[in-house]
């Protein structure tokens, strides 16, 4: 999810599972 981290939600929110992904980027928001 490197480039779902370098977006605001790229392919690794949608490939790792959104909330998962989302989670870890917000910081646990």
């Amino acid at each position: 999810a490197v480039r779902g981290d370098a977006h605001a939600g790229g392919g690794g929110a949608r490939r790792e599972g959104s909330r998962a992904e989302r989670v870890r980027r917000t910081g646990g928001a």
